[in-house]
């Protein structure tokens, strides 16, 4: 298994933060990711910076962290239904009528 470039701290795990110059890069390779992702029909949902990683040896920017991920056919219904996924979106709603109150 790859190891991506990060700080580790005892039993924490520091975050590997892309630099002002990385920023660009940083963004191009997660949306390319994103894509890809996309022609398979899977979808992350739980995208946030400590779920990406810079690998040394491809030299770009990645997504992991897939636990909580599902896969979709193309008509849009769940083949593998994500984890959690009553939870995420009873949130969502819950959320949606109160900002919109």
């Amino acid at each position: 298994m790859e190891k991506f470039a990060t700080i580790t701290e005892g039993p924490t795990m520091k975050l590997l933060i892309p630099k002002d110059n990385q920023i660009t890069k940083y963004l191009k390779n997660i949306k390319n990711s994103l894509k890809e992702l996309k022609k398979l029909n899977i979808a992350h949902i739980d995208l946030k910076l400590p779920n990406t990683g810079y690998s040394k040896k491809d030299k770009v920017w990645k997504i992991f962290d897939f636990d909580i991920s599902g896969i979709y056919n193309n008509k849009n219904k769940w083949t593998v239904v994500p984890p959690y996924e009553n939870n995420i979106w009873t949130f969502y709603r819950k959320f949606k009528t109160k900002s919109n109150r």
